[in-house]
């Protein structure tokens, strides 16, 4: 976990660390003295000297005093400081694991959305925890709220147990993806029933009867609906007995050993949807180490989009998105939220099929 205040953007990067600074000690999130330098540079993302820059304009403004080799003491405000100054709202993005381990859509549609809020005067902050994501999260979010107090949080790759938990507590929240059953917060979903539905269908029109999901032990709610999207259409297919199996996997060695064993049942998948992008290509690494040929034994789909899939050989069929619609809409959604306007109804975006060269038509046609 590494709460955070929130993050510089734009403008001067020494002024606005210096605001940030400033209100975190006028608030009395930092008491005493503030955390050491490499702490605020990790928690705020900038670089040593920006922090130093920052704390010396904050020492020449008597709000702290700096002491080599100690951490930075916290001077009384001065005279005349007023004591509960208005604050910009904030909102805190929930993610599993740093932003760096994330995909290159999720690092994309985020930057455009701490611009964007910026531009409206609202503060971003990202907070990763994966203790959150465990089946019995309670205690942690509680801690986690507690200690990083927010307007407003958006909940990325959320389990059910996470919606759960902020509908219980009334805490402000925002979904990105689909909310679980029985859940009533706003949320914008990329479709993935629709693109479920899609997938599916695409397949069985090239004879596809033996079809595998492949989803995390702990799946978001957007996992569940490409699953029940994929159901759907082979419950409406007509010719022959198609049927999925749903496989989990969350690490590159279950992901393997997954398919090992699949592939030697009787009737094997001849194809396999990956709900995860690096899945999909550990999958495809792994069948041509097996000397599996792709799409000629057997396909591979991706309902996640990742740049990597068209520098792959055969380059990849999967399903995206743009990040800056993606960004532009959530941004409306919390600027809603913040204001007591926003719909509880999900927001549905299309996703758009990039068909690769990764599925093809099994042997023989369809049975």
């Amino acid at each position: 976990m590494s709460p955070q205040s929130t993050i510089p953007q734009k403008i001067s990067l020494v002024s606005q660390t210096r605001a940030i600074l400033s209100e975190g000690m006028r608030s009395g999130r930092w008491r005493g003295s503030l955390p050491g330098q490499r702490r605020l540079c990790e928690e705020l993302h900038i670089s040593r000297w920006t922090l130093e820059a920052a704390l010396d304009a904050l020492s020449r403004d008597g709000l702290v005093k700096i002491q080599h080799g100690y951490a930075c003491k916290i001077l009384p405000a001065p005279a005349g400081t007023p004591l509960q100054p208005k604050r910009a709202p904030r909102v805190a993005l929930l993610v599993p694991q740093p932003l760096a381990r994330l995909r290159q859509f999720v690092l994309l549609w985020v930057d455009d959305l701490r611009l964007t809020l910026n531009d409206r005067g609202i503060g971003f902050a990202v907070i990763d925890s994966i203790n959150a994501y465990r089946a019995k999260p309670a205690r942690v979010l509680h801690r986690l709220v507690d200690e990083n107090p927010h307007d407003a949080w958006v909940l990325m790759l959320s389990t059910r147990a996470i919606q759960a938990w902020f509908q219980q507590q009334d805490v402000p929240a925002i979904i990105t993806g689909a909310c679980a059953d029985g859940i009533g917060l706003p949320a914008l979903d990329p479709d993935h029933r629709a693109a479920g539905v899609h997938a599916g269908h695409v397949l069985l029109r090239l004879g596809h009867r033996r079809i595998a999901f492949v989803r995390p032990p702990l799946p978001a709610a957007g996992n569940l609906a490409t699953e029940a999207g994929l159901r759907s259409a082979i419950k409406s297919e007509t010719r022959g007995t198609p049927e999925l199996r749903v496989l989990t996997g969350d690490s590159r060695e279950e992901i393997n050993r997954m398919i090992e064993r699949s592939l030697i049942t009787p009737a094997p998948p001849t194809a396999f949807v990956f709900a995860r992008a690096f899945a999909a290509i550990t999958a495809l690494t792994f069948l041509t180490s097996r000397g599996c040929q792709v799409p000629g034994d057997v396909s591979v789909m991706s309902v996640e989009p990742e740049p990597v899939f068209e520098h792959l050989v055969p380059t990849m069929a999967y399903y995206t998105l743009s990040p800056a619609l993606y960004a532009k809409r959530m941004a409306r959604m919390i600027t809603q939220r913040l204001n007591g306007t926003a719909s509880y109804e999900t927001q549905h975006l299309e996703l758009a099929y990039v068909p690769g060269k990764s599925v093809g038509r099994v042997h023989g046609g369809a049975p």
